[in-house]
């Protein structure tokens, strides 16, 4: 029994002897916190309550934490949630968040991948080389993220059991396990199969002086191993406006306002709705996304949103990069137009609410023009508040990345906004955003 927990028996008993009631502990007083910050919508004060609870330092704190602070899409929840469990060190609590590694939810596992890269015991490390099994990509990220970045080589071998999963498909998955295998081995960054890196780790294990690269391996500008400071192995993925695009499971998201017209060469000249500018942007757009989706091998799936002051879709779920729905999709290119307003936020939450995209791991989102409703702009900072808001809660266990492409001039509210506002976006989501002429 610790210290603290002895104190709190004599206290106990010396109450009860005098008969008076028996006062709360920390995860009662936190339970309270919780249910009144949340009462009012305070997200930030309810989030803070997991700390109050953290204090009590056992497995029913921690549950209670791993529950509350995962179930809702509030990034102050989760956040809240992941400082308060980092300072949790009994074994009791330990074990508990171990115990939902195992069996809790997809964001309970999510929010526990993310904590358990900034924890150093064996019980978690043994926990995040299950996790890399998991069924859900999505974990099988987080978990290969963290045991690289803490160094735990007894997760190779369940690394390479993983990634015999995804190599057929490649994707954002496979690319995350191997980034983890090349950072943790320190080397291997040309071998591409699960079959190569047995091989391979067999020899490399057997070396006494072999060291993890906590670091992680360089990677490249758009994400890729590199070997040696060197490039990484050749990819025959398709580019949209230069960035690869190496996920499988790929959403892209376009503007279609009526500032789409303008010339990509010459933003001040602008043709008329219907007869565009030979390059207008939205002409160069189309010719570059319609040579993208050309590119997608057939175990890739897509879909497009077009948007202004209404959003369309193409599939409305993600479909296979086949030869007939590459032709429909080219079609639903050819078709979209540009005129009316810059409904981002509008297009941004079909992205996020939608049932046909709970797979989608990777965003392109192409713009020109700050989001406005009022077509005045003077809606344009709220709006880009939102959506930023918006996106931090729902993609907190989600870990969408988001890649964002801006045409930025003319732009009625200054350039400089519009590029701050996608370079947030992406940034903020695990991508990078790319200006264009």
């Amino acid at each position: 029994m610790s210290t603290r927990t002895m104190v709190w028996a004599v206290v106990v008993a010396l109450v009860i002897g005098t008969g008076l009631p028996v006062l709360a502990g920390d995860l009662e007083d936190a339970k309270k916190e919780f249910k009144e910050a949340i009462g009012i919508q305070d997200y930030s004060a309810a989030g803070r309550a997991f700390s109050t609870a953290a204090r009590e330092d056992d497995g029913k704190a921690a549950k209670w934490i791993i529950q509350n602070g995962a179930k809702k899409q509030k990034f102050e929840l989760y956040d809240g949630a992941k400082n308060a469990l980092l300072t949790m060190k009994s074994d009791d609590a330990i074990e508990a968040m171990c115990s939902k590694a195992r069996k809790g939810s997809f964001e309970e596992k999510m929010l526990l991948a993310e904590v358990f890269r900034g924890m150093s015991d064996k019980k978690t490390a043994q926990a995040l080389t299950q996790m890399v099994l998991d069924k859900k990509p999505e974990v099988v990220r987080e978990a290969a993220i963290s045991l690289s970045e803490r160094g735990i080589r007894d997760g190779v071998d369940n690394l390479i059991e993983a990634m015999e999963t995804y190599e057929k498909i490649k994707g954002r998955t496979y690319d995350e396990i191997r980034r983890a295998l090349v950072g943790l081995v320190g080397g291997g960054a040309d071998l591409t199969s699960a079959a190569d890196w047995r091989n391979y780790w067999d020899i490399k294990k057997a070396e006494k002086d072999a060291e993890p690269v906590t670091s992680g391996p360089k990677v490249d500008e758009d994400g890729g191993v590199m070997k040696d400071g060197g490039p990484h192995t050749v990819s025959d993925n398709p580019k949209f406006f230069g960035t690869e695009v190496a996920s499988k499971r790929i959403l892209f998201i376009l503007d279609g306002s009526g500032s789409m017209q303008a010339s990509a060469s010459d933003p001040r000249q602008r043709g008329r709705p219907g007869q565009p500018l030979a390059d207008a942007r939205i002409n160069v757009t189309k010719a570059e996304l319609k040579n993208c989706i050309q590119g997608l091998k057939k175990t890739a799936k897509f879909d497009i949103i077009v948007y202004n002051n209404v959003v369309k879709v193409w599939a409305g779920k993600l479909a296979s990069a086949k030869g007939a729905a590459k032709k429909s999709a080219a079609k639903f290119i050819d078709e979209w137009d540009a005129n009316q307003v810059t409904h981002t936020d509008d297009a941004v939450e079909k992205a996020f609410s939608s049932k046909g995209y709970k797979d989608v791991d990777t965003i392109f989102l192409l713009s020109d023009g700050c989001p406005t409703h009022s077509g005045r702009n003077d809606d344009t900072p709220q709006l880009i508040a939102e959506i930023l808001s918006y996106v931090k809660d729902k993609n907190a266990t989600r870990k969408i990345k988001i890649f964002t492409f801006g045409f930025l001039s003319p732009n009625p509210q200054g350039p400089d906004i519009l590029a701050q506002f996608m370079k947030d976006l992406a940034e903020q989501n695990g991508g990078k955003f790319k200006a264009l002429p």
